[in-house]
């Protein structure tokens, strides 16, 4: 694996990396000394801004110890201190100090208003410490110094005020609580003197007593309803001259339910018998007797018991009263001791709120900083604010050094962004990518790759450079190309040849005409034909008359030779394309063509064809009447998509894709991409060849 796979296969493609900035370098180059420029003009032109640096140390109370040395904390996070740092950076310091500038007619341009100054002040706690560095900036450096200096004092004088008011107005508080409280006090004292200690549990207790009293009330209720319900029924019974025996409450009393059963079996007995014995026999009599003994014991049992139940109703009416009265006296006793209860409970509950207020209050004078024992000046200057002499803005290295950074990253993507959005191919690799197909396995051979044209001018002459330069770079690559068709096969290599292109302004003319020289030259006898009857160029190129060509010959009104025409480079004639017809296609689609390909392969070593792009259907057509094509590729101009396209229009109509051509081939974009793979190089370009594994066929050339 050579250096470019093993970059490419770590994720990190460094050839293309350096083929982009080579690519876009003058862009690159214009965006970075762009924004380096930028840079410089506002850094260099923009007004400086000094700062002023003043220290204090904000000092804690000494009569008081803090929650920070009882627990070690950092005294930079405390809350007291942290309280006093946002008074120097507050709205209404910020406008004391503004009066005070004002006032000695120091103001600078650039704190001309409350809001201004109020953002130019900063105050920076160092960790650790109780130290504060405070800062002022401004375009003055005298006015940053004064601000400063000013800052320090007003936030001494304002807070030595604002503490006294502080204790002025906390020990008012305490003296009012302190009151309430003793008031407070003396109230409970006196209603635990007059009515004792009053708890939850003793109106838990009459509550409890209340409640059952309630109950035995409400039972007793019940009982001398259903006591009055029954002697209503008797009453009733009575009334309308029943048998008070038949009241379902005497048949529940147990002695009255034994004589009434005792009657049913004296009854059955007499019944039984009055069947055998008359009305007179003495059995009937005893058994008569017994029935009325027994009647007058069951209604004497019935008397009993009613007047019993008199007697219960008016008994359990007695109970009731006493009970309801006992209930009375209970519910006024409870009342009472809620009422006390509730007053009691006001008068703890005020006490609790004012001790909580008055505890609250000592904390906050605790947590300000306030003490009725000791005073101390809350703060002190160590360090007095100096005129600065260097602006901290703008900071011309960090800017320069910034404006570097951007500048390249800038620069790079753009360069990026452009490349991203450019289709054209610029590499080989990008080429054959381009032309491969995804779904073979099959890979497209490189013909050649031919450099920028410089040494002439684009023209006519550039398609002859191999004639007019025999020893130029340029010659020395088109020999490269005809050996690796020339010889980069195994068997007799392809005899006729296309040449053609995605798009116009290729370089297919000039390819062709090169190629032909460099054939010729090498003492091959070749015919370029012009079959670009679209838009000709092979008779300009060469100086010749083109009233009779390919055209002519294929509509039958010239022959061969009145086509043929010679050229001032042994070993090679020209075929004009002859005058244009009106659907070149169609006349391109005939047999006379393929036979006029069959007769010059008979004559020459090699036939060379010049073709439109392949927008057009011409060089399809042509495609199919000859051995092998041959595409030519101009790098930084022939897209992508044009070249899928070309792919495509090969394979349906079934051409031979002899290989690529690379026109405009920049040798250091080429340089450990395509052409590292390959043995030899000359004048940057190398040539080699691969074989097509298990094939029989010879194999195609891979030179440049």
């Amino acid at each position: 694996m050579n250096e470019n796979n093993s970059n490419q296969a770590n994720g990190i493609d460094i050839i293309g990396m350096l083929q982009l900035v080579r690519r876009r370098i003058f862009t690159i180059a214009l965006v970075f000394l762009t924004v380096i420029g930028l840079t410089a003009f506002f850094t260099f032109t923009a007004t400086p801004v000094y700062e002023a640096n003043s220290t204090l140390l904000i000092s804690k109370d000494s009569a008081q110890v803090s929650l920070e040395d009882m627990f070690g904390m950092d005294p930079s996070q405390g809350s007291s201190f942290n309280t006093r740092v946002s008074m120097i950076k507050s709205k209404k310091l910020a406008k004391a100090v503004f009066e005070s500038l004002k006032a000695e007619g120091q103001l600078p341009p650039d704190i001309n208003t409350v809001d201004n100054l109020h953002s130019a002040i900063d105050a920076e706690p160092q960790r650790n410490t109780r130290i504060v560095e405070v800062s002022v900036r401004s375009i003055d450096p005298e006015a940053s110094a004064l601000a400063t200096n000013l800052v320090a004092r007003e936030f001494i004088d304002w807070y030595n005020r604002e503490s006294k008011k502080s204790i002025s107005f906390y020990t008012r508080q305490l003296e009012i609580l302190e009151k309430q409280l003793a008031e407070t006090n003396g109230k409970i004292s006196d209603f635990v003197n007059k009515y004792g200690l009053v708890t939850p549990e003793m109106w838990a207790t009459y509550r409890d007593e209340l409640s059952q009293l309630r109950s035995e009330v409400k039972d007793t209720k019940a009982q001398l309803r259903n006591r009055r319900s029954v002697l209503e029924q008797l009453k009733e019974a009575q009334e309308n001259g029943g048998n008070v025996t038949d009241l379902v409450f005497l048949k529940k009393d147990p002695l009255f339910a034994a004589l009434e059963k005792q009657l049913i079996e004296i009854e059955k007995e007499y019944s039984v018998a009055s069947q055998i014995y008359g009305p007179e026999h003495p059995k009937m009599m005893t058994l008569k007797a017994r029935m009325v003994r027994q009647r007058e014991d069951l209604a004497s049992v019935a008397e009993n018991l009613v007047k019993d139940l008199e007697y219960e109703a008016e008994l359990t009416k007695t109970e009731l009263s006493e009970l309801e009265q006992e209930y009375a006296e209970s519910e006024a006793k409870a009342l009472e001791m809620l009422t006390l209860l509730q007053t009691y409970t006001k008068l703890e509950r005020n006490l609790e709120s004012s001790q909580s207020l008055y505890d609250i209050i000592l904390q906050k004078m605790r947590e300000s900083g306030i003490s009725n024992s000791a005073e101390v000046e809350p703060t002190q200057v160590i360090d007095t604010a100096l005129v600065p002499v260097n602006p901290v803005f703008p900071k011309v290295k960090l800017n320069m050094a910034l404006g570097v950074i951007l500048g390249l990253l800038f620069a790079l993507g753009i360069a990026y962004g452009l490349d991203f959005f450019d289709d054209s191919v610029k590499t080989a690799d990008e080429a054959i990518a381009a032309l491969t197909d995804p779904d073979s396995a099959e890979s497209i051979p490189m013909l050649g790759a031919i450099g920028q044209i410089a040494e002439h001018s684009a023209g006519a002459s550039a398609a002859k450079m191999c004639a007019d330069s025999p020893k130029s770079v340029t010659a020395e690559a088109y020999r490269t190309l005809r050996t690796g068709i020339v010889f980069s096969f195994t068997e007799r290599g392809p005899r006729s040849i296309l040449i053609t292109g995605s798009d116009s302004g290729a370089g297919k003319t000039t390819n062709a005409s090169n190629l032909g020289i460099v054939l010729a030259q090498n003492n091959f006898k070749t015919v370029l034909i012009d079959a670009d009857m679209r838009k000709p160029m092979i008779h300009q190129i060469w100086d010749t008359e083109n009233e009779q060509g390919l055209s002519s010959y294929l509509i039958g009104t010239s022959e061969l030779d009145d086509v043929l025409k010679g050229s001032e480079v042994e070993n090679l004639d020209l075929i004009p394309s002859g005058p244009t017809p009106p659907l070149p296609s169609e006349l391109l689609n005939c047999d006379k063509f393929t036979e006029l390909i069959a007769k010059l392969k008979e004559s020459y070593d090699y036939v060379l064809i010049d073709s439109p792009p392949t927008h057009v259907a011409d060089p399809m057509i042509i495609a199919s009447h000859v051995d092998g094509t041959a595409v030519v590729v101009r790098a930084g101009k022939s897209s992508r998509r044009g070249l899928r396209f070309l792919s495509t229009q090969m394979k349906q109509s079934k051409a031979n894709f002899l290989g690529v051509i690379l026109n405009d081939a920049d040798s250091k974009l080429q340089y450990g991409s395509y052409y590292s793979r390959y043995g030899y190089s000359y004048y940057g370009y190398g040539y080699g060849h691969k074989k097509k594994d298990n094939s029989s066929q010879a194999t195609r050339a891979a030179s440049f």
